[in-house]
């Protein structure tokens, strides 16, 4: 999740298993978007309640990054969401990320922990292919 400096006017949720997106819409309320990337509309369904600001949020650059973040790391689960002054962004994965094992290991055992600066390091990939580092606060 990150937070910007500006609060978003409607609710817009991009989301990599088409036909999924309707759960969040507890009201009703979200519409369908069509947008001008072809890639990425077969990647991605997006609905809001707010066409405009969802193309706005949904610019050419940040449609490419999400293709290239699906293709590279998350396949077809990759969704993400933009409410309030938020981004958050959900990246399936098989297994549990930034757990520790840790019984019957000796204390001075660094698996884990490499294990967990891998996982940190590859969430901040996905900063930077997303560029949001200049986005968010």
């Amino acid at each position: 999740m990150l937070e910007f400096d500006r609060k978003f006017h409607g609710v817009t949720v991009v989301d990599g298993e088409r036909g999924q997106a309707r759960v969040y819409d507890q009201a009703g309320q979200l519409e369908t978007v069509s947008l001008e990337d072809p890639d990425f509309e077969k990647a991605f369904e997006v609905t809001s309640t707010d066409q405009v600001e969802a193309r706005f949020l949904l610019s050419p650059e940040f449609m490419q990054r999400l293709v290239e973040l699906r293709n590279v790391r998350a396949g077809s689960g990759l969704r993400c969401s933009f409410i309030d002054r938020k981004l958050h962004i959900a990246i399936p994965s098989a297994f549990g990320l930034f757990e520790m094992t840790g019984t019957g290991k000796p204390a001075g055992d660094t698996d884990d922990v490499k294990k967990v600066l891998r996982q940190m390091h590859n969430i901040l990939e996905i900063v930077d292919i997303l560029k949001l580092k200049d986005s968010a606060q």
